[in-house]
C-alpha cells in the first residue's frame, strides 16, 4: 500500500463520519410521526425524476456510516430541475427492490428542500401527495444522506462539489462512490 492509498482510505473514513454526523442535524421543523429504527427487512428509496420512480437498485439508498444512515449518489441532468425543481419522495418498503406488503411514504417537512443547504426533516404522510420539491443549484452529481437513527428522520442533499469539499489533499481528486462515500483518487499523469 502506497502513501496515497493509505491517505485515501483515511480520508474516506473521516469524510464518511463527518458527513454522517452532519446529516443528523435537524432543521427545527414539525416533528411529524415518531419513527422506529429501520430493521434488516426495511429498504429506503429516493424516487424522483433525477433517480427514477421505481423501487429498485437505481433509487435504493445504501448503507453509509453508522446504523440506519443510508446514502446514494445520483445525477441531476435537466436544467428544469434547477427551477422550478424536481419532485421527489422518500419511500420505505419491506421488500428489496419491490413494493412488498407495506410501504411508508416520507415528505420533507415544509414541502421543499433547497440545495444548498439541502437539509430537511422527514415526516410520514398518509394520503394526499407526499412528494416534495428539491431545488438544485447546479447540474451534475449529487448525494443524498438519509438518517433514520434520529427522530424525526432527516435528509441531506449535496452537490458532489459540496460533499467533496476538503476531503482530499491537493494532488488527489475526490469522487463519490455510488453509495455516497467520498474517496480520493490519483489522476493518471498526462503527457509523455
Amino acid at each position: 500500500m502506497n502513501a496515497a492509498q493509505f491517505l485515501s482510505g483515511f480520508v474516506l473514513i473521516a469524510g464518511a463520519l463527518t458527513s454522517a454526523c452532519s446529516a443528523g442535524s435537524g432543521v427545527g421543523e414539525d416533528v411529524g410521526e415518531a419513527h422506529a429504527a429501520l430493521s434488516a427487512s426495511d429498504f429506503i428509496y429516493l424516487r424522483c425524476n433525477a433517480t427514477g420512480w421505481g423501487v429498485d437498485e437505481s433509487t435504493r439508498l445504501f448503507p453509509f456510516a453508522g446504523s440506519n444512515v443510508l446514502a446514494r449518489t445520483y445525477n441531476v441532468s435537466q436544467s428544469w430541475m434547477l427551477s422550478p425543481g424536481d419532485q421527489c419522495i422518500v419511500t420505505q418498503t419491506n421488500q428489496l427492490d419491490g413494493w412488498g406488503s407495506s410501504q411508508i411514504f416520507y415528505t420533507a417537512s415544509g414541502g421543499s428542500v433547497a440545495v444548498p443547504p439541502g437539509t430537511a426533516s422527514l415526516a410520514t404522510q398518509a394520503g394526499g401527495n407526499p412528494t416534495f420539491t428539491v431545488d438544485y443549484s447546479v447540474l451534475g452529481s449529487h448525494r443524498i444522506i438519509a438518517n433514520f437513527s434520529v427522530t424525526p428522520p432527516t435528509i441531506q442533499i449535496q452537490s458532489a462539489a459540496d460533499a467533496c469539499a476538503g476531503v482530499c489533499p491537493g494532488s488527489l481528486r475526490c469522487v463519490l462512490m455510488s453509495n455516497g462515500i467520498p474517496t480520493c483518487v490519483e489522476d493518471s499523469p498526462t503527457g509523455p
